[in-house]
C-alpha cells in the first residue's frame, strides 16, 4: 500500500466522483480510477459502489475512511515537524548562565521564544560560570551562554548591558559605615569567593582589581552560587566582591558599598554563541535574542558571576 492509494481513497469518498477525486488530486481520472482498483485488490474488500452518474462509500469503504484521514493527518504533521525544524521554529536549544542576572536574561529570552515560537525550546543548563561557558559553546556542548568575560573573536554576540561590582560586607563590618571602599582598605582583608576551578569572571575582575593595587587576595571561603557566597558574608566569614544585584536577592545580615571611583567596577556582560552556527533552532534563537535585548536600551543588570 503507497500514500498514493490512501490519497485516492480519501478523494474519492470526500467528491463522491471520480472526474472531480482526480482534479483535486492534480492527476487524470485513469491513474485514479487504478489506484482505487489495487488498493481494493490488496485490502480485498469493494470500496466504491459505482454507477454511471454516483460513486458511494461500501459499509468496507467507509469503515477505512477515517484509519485513512489520520495516516494523511500524520504525513502532513510530518511535514510540519520537518518544516519546522528546518526553518528553526522548532527544536531545542542549550543555554548556560550562572548569578541571578543570568537567569533573568534567560527567563527574558525562554519568555519570549515561547511567545514566538510554542515548538522551540530552551533547556537552561545553571552554574555555568563564564570561561567555562566559553569552553562549552566553542565546543559544541552548549548553544548559547551568558559571559562577562573579554569576548573571543570566534564568538558571535549581543550585549545585554552592563554589571556593577560592589562590596559586600556583613552588618556591623568597620567599612559598614563609609559611603564608597578603596581598594587598599582590603589588604588582608578576609574574602569570600566563588571557586577558582568555576572560571568566574567576577572571580577574575577581584584578583585583577587586587593585584592591581599590590595587593595579594586573602580568600579565606568559596561558594558556588550568589546565595551561598552572601550567605558566607552574613555568616561574618569575610567580605566578598559581587555583582550588585540587591534589587534581585536579598540576604540578611549583607551590607553593600561602592567601589571607589578610580576602581573599575563596571563590565559588559553578553549572550555568546559560536560564530557561524548551523542548528537552526539556535539561529532563531539568536535572532530573537536580538531584538529582545536591544542594546540602546539595555539597561543595567545585577546578580551575574
Amino acid at each position: 500500500m503507497e500514500l498514493r492509494h490512501v490519497r485516492a481513497l480519501v478523494a474519492v469518498a470526500e467528491h463522491q466522483h471520480f472526474s472531480r477525486a482526480a482534479e483535486s488530486l492534480r492527476i487524470s481520472q485513469p491513474p485514479l480510477s487504478a489506484a482505487i482498483r489495487e488498493l481494493e485488490r490488496e485490502v480485498g474488500v469493494v470500496l466504491f459502489e459505482r454507477t454511471t452518474r454516483t460513486v458511494r462509500l461500501t459499509d468496507d469503504g467507509a469503515a477505512l475512511l477515517e484509519p485513512a484521514r489520520r495516516i494523511l493527518g500524520s504525513v502532513e504533521e510530518i511535514r510540519q515537524i520537518a518544516a519546522a525544524r528546518r526553518t528553526g521554529t522548532a527544536g531545542s536549544v542549550r543555554a548556560g548562565f550562572a548569578g541571578t542576572s543570568g537567569y533573568a536574561v534567560l527567563a527574558d529570552l525562554v519568555r519570549e521564544v515561547r511567545s514566538r515560537e510554542p515548538a522551540l525550546t530552551v533547556d537552561l543548563v545553571p552554574q555555568v560560570y563564564s570561561g567555562r561557558a566559553i569552553e562549552l559553546v566553542r565546543r559544541g556542548q552548549l548553544d548559547l551562554a551568558i559571559t562577562g568575560s573579554p569576548l573571543p573573536t570566534d564568538l558571535g554576540s549581543v550585549a545585554l548591558g552592563q554589571e556593577t561590582l560592589v562590596l559586600a560586607v556583613p552588618e556591623g563590618h568597620p567599612l559598614s559605615t563609609t559611603p564608597q571602599v578603596a581598594v587598599a582598605s582590603l589588604a588582608g582583608e578576609p574574602l569570600v569567593s566563588y571557586p577558582g576551578e568555576h572560571d568566574s569572571w567576577v572571580r577574575h575582575a577581584t584578583v585583577t582589581m587586587l593585584e592591581s593595587a599590590g595587593i595579594a587576595p586573602n580568600f579565606v571561603a568559596e561558594a558556588p552560587d550568589p546565595f551561598s557566597l552572601l550567605a558566607l558574608v552574613a555568616a561574618g566569614v569575610g567580605a566578598a566582591v559581587v555583582v550588585d544585584h540587591r534589587d534581585r536577592l536579598h540576604v540578611a545580615g549583607v551590607h553593600y558599598i561602592r567601589l571607589a571611583d578610580d576602581v573599575q567596577a563596571k563590565f559588559p556582560i553578553r549572550l555568546v554563541w559560536r560564530a557561524g552556527a548551523t542548528n537552526p533552532a539556535t539561529r532563531r534563537a539568536i535572532t530573537i535574542a536580538r531584538e529582545v535585548f536591544d542594546t540602546s536600551a539595555a539597561a543595567d543588570r545585577a546578580g551575574g558571576a
